[in-house]
């Protein structure tokens, strides 16, 4: 059942054995050490599953996504970066396997030369490790029941989902995802779906081209949503009685001792509850709410009518109408008009979700993030009034702005994200594109340390890179064979990009190449 993260912290465990073989014993070096990892490294590469088409396509380029994550503290409270952690970054860079991908965590007072192997793989291309809060994964997970020591021990149990290691927190629970962008569309005819499916997927929320007020694009959409979140949450519920019921695991139960001693299969109940569902294309709702809101009921240059009808027919034959609509302030700017939609949606489907509970009596966070969804998704979800065509890519991240809209720079992106509450979501993805060649400079990892600690001061939960040059990814859509160990990061994972279809690859080619100021 490892489909994804890791059941424990793979340099705090090994790091015992390292330090008597490599430091006191002096047994084995560190290169040796190395090798060793990186063999692992190749190892756990090999590793597969067998998954439905839509997983397959939601995960793509990744048999399994594997996670390490590193760093973070000790049980203490103290760094509990050691040189295994180190050891381990660099087998990632030496090797480059895009498998298992590394997880950072980070806290204000980390080893710093830590930091300095994490920039190094990082600037090599490899996207990884990601960092990712210490503090905020900390407080959540207290807030679901766990000890302070439980809570400092986490890990990601998914790629972007901390929980408590060991017996504790290792049955992943793989939750729903949840689209805002499509449900907009559904806002917007009634609740049918009249670009993929062709019928009724959603509630009767009313005509839209008789909406009078922003209040009643709202309401519509909140209904699409609740309808959407209740359906998931239905599903999964269901699910995990099946799975209770017909897919025990005796034998890793066995490794448990809470399991042991209530004599009760480790796929039937849960210590810690840390449920979620993830919100694929919420950027794209915002940006849509935006533009609406100003053009029609703040400015009225347009009605509603116009907008049906012109998203109706993807947007064909209403090209001026269209550059209206994208050129509305987006999301990722540090415009408050436009960056107060994320936080109205985050807040309320917060709200809604403290209203559910699951199997195990936990209430679910929204963790808005996307992995290869924003392809999959894509592909079916309608013309939107952000500009967005029908069938376009969405949004690749949870609070990433949408491909080229962020036209004010890295750190206008990180004051949008720091407008909503990051603390009550499970997390949410940030992906950032960096220039390469700006990294290679001489005060390339100042730059660089100091962004990641400003992200994390701003108070986010999460940031990831990728460091590509466009000319090397273009290459490689032309020559794939040249470039066999291309690494990218897609989502919360990272992929060979010669093994993405073209539409990912394109996705990631338009994110937009940040220059640190």
């Amino acid at each position: 059942r490892l489909i994804s993260g890791c059941p424990y912290r793979v340099d705090q465990v090994a790091y015992p054995m390292f330090k008597r073989d490599v430091e006191d014993e002096k047994t084995m070096t560190r290169d040796q050490a190395q090798e060793l990892c990186e063999l692992m490294r190749i190892k756990y590469n090999e590793l597969g599953a067998y998954r439905a088409s839509v997983a397959r396509r939601v995960n793509q380029g990744a048999g399994m996504t594997l996670i390490w994550t590193l760093g973070g503290v000790k049980e203490d409270g103290s760094d509990a970066c050691n040189e295994l952690t180190n050891v381990l970054i660099d087998a990632c860079r030496s090797i480059r396997t895009n498998q298992p991908s590394l997880a950072l965590r980070y806290h204000p007072n980390m080893s710093e030369k830590t930091m300095h192997h994490a920039f190094e793989c990082i600037r090599a291309g490899l996207s990884m490790p990601s960092f990712h809060s210490d503090e905020y994964a900390i407080k959540q997970l207290m807030a679901n029941g766990a000890s302070l020591e439980e809570a400092r021990n986490w890990g990601l149990v998914l790629c972007q989902s901390p929980g408590c290691q060991g017996s504790k927190g290792t049955r992943v629970r793989n939750a729903y995802d949840i689209m805002p962008a499509k449900c907009l569309e559904l806002a917007l005819s009634d609740g049918y779906d009249y670009f993929f499916s062709k019928k009724q997927a959603g509630v009767h929320t009313g005509d839209a081209t008789k909406f009078e007020s922003f209040d009643d694009v709202w309401n519509a959409f909140t209904k699409q949503m609740e309808y959407a979140i209740s359906i998931g949450s239905r599903q999964k519920i269901m699910t995990r009685v099946v799975e209770a019921e017909w897919f025990k695991q005796p034998f890793l139960s066995s490794m448990w001792e809470q399991c042991v001693e209530r004599g009760v299969d480790g796929i039937e109940w849960e210590e810690i509850s840390n449920p979620w569902f993830n919100l694929i294309g919420l950027v794209d709702a915002a940006d849509s709410m935006s533009s609406l809101d100003k053009l029609v009921f703040i400015d009225k240059k347009y009605t509603m009518e116009q907008v049906i009808t012109a998203i109706r027919a993807n947007w064909e034959g209403y090209e001026d109408m269209r550059q209206d609509f994208e050129n509305v302030p987006k999301y990722g700017n540090d415009d408050d008009f436009a960056d107060s939609f994320m936080g109205k949606i985050l807040d309320w489907t917060t709200a809604y979700g403290k209203t559910i509970s699951n199997y195990s009596g936990g209430h679910p966070r929204p963790l808005p993030q996307a992995v290869s969804g924003f392809w999959a998704y894509g592909i079916k979800t309608g013309a939107l009034p952000n500009g967005r065509h029908e069938g376009d890519v969405i949004a690749d991240g949870g609070c990433s702005p949408y491909h080229a809209y962020d036209k004010n720079g890295p750190t206008a992106v990180v004051a949008s994200a720091a407008k909503f509450n990051h603390e009550q979501l499970k997390g949410c993805l940030m992906n950032q594109r960096l220039n390469q060649a700006q990294l290679m400079a001489d005060n390339g990892f100042d730059l660089f340390n100091a962004y990641v600690r400003g992200v994390f001061a701003s108070g986010l939960s999460q940031v990831q890179f990728n460091v590509v040059d466009n000319k090397v990814l273009r290459s490689a859509q032309k020559e794939p064979d040249q470039y066999p160990d291309l690494v990218v990061r897609v989502a919360g994972y990272s992929a060979y990009f010669t093994e993405l279809n073209r539409k990912t690859q394109d996705g990631i080619i338009s994110r937009t190449e940040q220059k640190l100021a």
